[in-house]
C-alpha cells in the first residue's frame, strides 16, 4: 500500500510540473505573440 501511494504521488507531481511548464510555455507564447504584434503596430505609423 505504501508503495502505491508514493507511485500516485509521483504521478501526479511529474502532471502538475508537465502541466505547469505547458501552460507556461504557452503563456510566453501568447505573450511573444502579442508582443511582436505590439511592436509592429508601433514601429509602423
Amino acid at each position: 500500500m505504501k508503495e502505491d501511494k508514493s507511485q500516485q504521488r509521483i504521478i501526479i507531481i511529474a502532471v502538475v510540473v508537465i502541466a505547469l511548464i505547458l501552460f507556461c510555455c504557452l503563456l510566453g507564447a501568447l505573450f511573444f505573440i502579442f508582443g511582436l504584434g505590439a511592436g509592429a503596430t508601433v514601429i509602423t505609423p
